[in-house]
């Protein structure tokens, strides 16, 4: 069974590593021939060498497109004309007749294949993405572009065989007028899920005493800053949990770019540099950060689209055994984090909510069996075992279909 996957998350990039490399790998495990087409930010050679050989060992065909960031919207349908023009080459060359589309702009790509070549079309849904876009203002002086990009989102959602969504709450909202509007096809559910064999406990004392912070209480926070991800509140709590415990320290992993902007920030809300550790990190080099930490942290404003957002972090997180404090309103996170009680929730984003979350997440992380319920709570939703067995069935379900006929 030969497959096109086409992802416009990068493998050299640390989310392409965490959310699509594992499921590559599951797939040409079970014995499919996987074309992988995926858009990528870098041209360094060394880093695209080394990628294409983990590929190569999995008997993966890489196909890569570079990808365009500016000038806007202009680049993105650069990206998607050069995307469909090699995908119809890599479908026509290899006779192929799946394709996986991991989100939007890979959904738009796949949906001239399937109306020319009648290719069985998989979509693997990132949330709510042009709702998203126009929640957090992203669009907000395009609003012909969020008409436009809705109108295409209702195409994909009329064409495509088999759909895979990150939450419930997702599949749900699917069913409706906006979406599906009736139509009868298979929905699976795939959290974001965690490589368990790449982020597990570690030491935390001898990580401690390596990095001379035997005394520091440590949060963390891992990923980008904007657009959803409140860095301002965030920071806010900081400031209230320091002043409980003034041996505290806040570790930020992001992105090289986002370093300056992020130590401009801190400043202006009048806290001091050296309560935190900011750093710009290898994906390889994210777990051991992690166990260095006592707190995970991370709050996203709650609009509806992230009713069907699965965040990287909160997986990644639980599987080092670490308790998180973060806000309600994310997909099925509230459900999850619940469940084993592995985390606090602020109420609101004012300072009495997080006096009281300061020190609930204080208790939390002084329980003894916390760790074991964070690990529990992160095989149980958000292995990456589980997504292998829905890519699995996906693909069962098509060779039984193919098989019948």
């Amino acid at each position: 069974m030969k497959i096109l996957y086409i992802s416009y998350h990068g493998l050299t990039e640390p989310l392409g590593q965490s959310t699509v490399l594992p499921y590559l790998l599951s797939l040409s495990q079970a014995q499919m021939e996987v074309y992988l087409l995926s858009f990528e930010k870098t041209k360094d050679k060394k880093i695209i060498e080394e990628t294409k050989n983990i590929l190569t060992r999995q008997n993966i065909s890489w196909i890569q497109l570079f990808y365009h960031k500016k000038p806007l919207i202009i680049s993105t349908l650069l990206d998607m004309t050069l995307g469909v023009f090699k995908a119809i080459w890599t479908i026509k060359k290899e006779k192929i007749n799946i394709v996986h589309a991991q989100g939007d702009i890979p959904a738009f790509i796949t949906l001239p294949l399937k109306i020319l070549f009648n290719v069985k079309f998989i979509f693997d849904a990132d949330g709510f993405w042009a709702l998203e876009r126009k929640e957090i203002k992203i669009w907000k002086n395009h609003l012909y572009l969020y008409k436009a990009v809705s109108f295409l989102e209702k195409c994909v959602y009329r064409h495509i065989d088999i759909l895979i969504v990150l939450t419930n709450k997702a599949k749900e909202i699917v069913a409706g007028p906006e979406y599906l509007n009736g139509r009868k096809i298979p929905i699976l559910l795939k959290r974001t899920c965690v490589n368990t064999d790449h982020f597990y406990p570690q030491d935390q004392a001898v990580l401690k005493k390596t990095h001379q912070l035997e005394n520091k209480i440590i949060l963390i926070y891992v990923g980008s800053i904007g657009t959803w991800y409140m860095l301002d509140e965030m920071l806010e709590f900081f400031k209230i949990f320091k002043q409980q415990h003034s041996q505290s320290l806040f570790i930020i992993l992001t992105s090289e770019e986002n370093i300056s902007s992020l130590k401009d920030k801190i400043q202006s809300l009048n806290l001091d540099l050296s309560d935190f550790k900011i750093a710009s990190v290898t994906h390889g080099q994210v777990p051991q950060w992690i166990n260095l930490a006592d707190i995970g942290i991370y709050f996203i404003t709650p609009i509806a689209s992230k009713q069907g957002s699965s965040p990287t972090k909160l997986g990644e997180m639980l599987a080092c055994g670490k308790p998180i404090i973060t806000n309600r309103g994310i997909g099925d996170c509230d459900e999850i984090l619940e469940e084993k009680k592995t985390a606090v929730f602020v109420e609101s984003f004012e300072k009495e909510s997080y006096l009281k979350a300061a020190q609930e997440i204080s208790n939390l992380i002084k329980e003894t069996d916390i760790k074991e319920r964070c690990l529990q709570t992160a095989q149980k939703h958000l292995d990456i075992k589980n997504a292998q067995l829905v890519y699995q069935k996906i693909y069962q379900l098509i060779k039984n279909h193919n098989q019948a006929n």
